[in-house]
């Protein structure tokens, strides 16, 4: 192959090392956009997945609360119709407490429901000596057409209450009269009490349902929800690495590849010095007088034939290293 001048290699050679510095620039630029752009989809993706957890939890306890007010309804209607299998007072009094207790967790369930907070929810057990377990749920207010349901639910707990009300009355005062606890305290008036509020008790609980079902509708749009926004990102984070890892292997290539070319460039640059100092030899040693090469100290880097001659020597090595004394024809090789 044909070997380039000195200046011309070492022209090309100092092209080389640009090019590759600005490929390994590059590659350092691309590697930190990367990294910062890599960085600002994760923070976002972690606000949102945190944002969607928040609404999903949101509407886990609004179903929860929909299946209190469900489980708390039943129970007021077990307690008056309890009242019909009614011996004395202390039955009584712990059947007017388990509605009164069923009534005020609805009401304060609609409390939630209407303006958020929290409501701790007792359930009895019996293991490891505890009569009661509790479940604070916390619901952080309304977001959708539920608070029309728990609307709608108000006035027929307040109808259930009056009506209730004058049925619990009607028994105590069987009660108080001293009839005969052989026989059931409930009369024909409390029975057409307890079939009036059957129609009452349905629309309620039709009501409550509509909570429930609205929140488990609304979980599983939720989830869907979020399966979707993780595909999304999933999708941005594999476009993104994919295609910036691609640019990178791009990069990458090209820099091997002017490395390759800076040291083909360097062989023949060293190949051109080299014949450059192999001719120079061969014109000193051919010139009929006598030259001798030094350096910047005055030392003999080299002497031709000629100058052996000039000086009574025969062997090169005699002179070389030892400072310039003759008058022969000097060359000053300061490189």
């Amino acid at each position: 192959p044909p070997v380039m001048k000195p200046t011309e290699a070492a022209a090309s050679a100092q092209h080389g090392n640009d090019s590759v510095r600005r490929y390994v620039v590059a590659l350092v630029l691309l590697f930190v956009f990367t990294t910062l752009l890599l960085s600002v989809t994760e923070g976002t993706l972690r606000t949102n997945t945190r944002q969607m957890d928040l609404i999903l939890e949101n509407q886990q306890a609004r179903r929860q609360l929909g299946q209190i007010v469900l489980r708390e309804l039943l129970k007021l209607e077990a307690s008056l119709y309890r009242l019909t299998a009614l011996r004395d007072e202390l039955d009584l009094k712990v059947m007017r407490g388990q509605f009164d207790t069923s009534l005020n967790n609805i009401k304060a369930i609609l409390g939630v429901l209407h303006k958020g907070g929290r409501f701790e929810d007792f359930r009895p057990t019996n293991f490891d000596n505890t009569n009661q377990v509790s479940e604070v749920i916390e619901y952080s207010g309304p977001d959708g057409g539920y608070v029309i349901a728990a609307i709608e639910i108000t006035p027929k707990l307040i109808e259930i209450e009056t009506e209730s009300e004058r049925i619990f009355a009607q028994v105590e005062a069987q009660l108080f009269e001293g009839r005969d606890l052989s026989q059931s305290l409930v009369t024909g008036d409390t029975i057409a009490g307890l079939k009036h509020l059957q129609p009452t008790f349905l629309r309620t609980r039709e009501s409550a349902n509509q909570i429930y079902h609205a929140a488990v509708a609304a979980i599983t749009a939720q989830k869907r929800a979020q399966k979707a926004a993780s595909r999304w990102y999933a999708g941005i984070r594999f476009g993104v690495t994919g295609g910036i890892g691609l640019l990178g292997i791009i990069l990458c290539v090209r820099t091997l590849i002017r490395i390759g070319e800076i040291l083909k460039q360097r062989r023949s640059a060293e190949l051109a010095r080299t014949e450059a100092h192999n001719n120079l030899e061969q014109i000193l040693d051919a010139l009929p007088v006598g030259v001798t090469l030094i350096d910047s100290q005055r030392r003999v880097r080299s002497i031709n034939p000629a100058g052996l001659a000039l000086l009574g020597r025969t062997d090169p090595e005699s002179v070389l290293g030892q400072h310039y004394c003759c008058h022969a024809l000097v060359i000053d090789f300061t490189s």
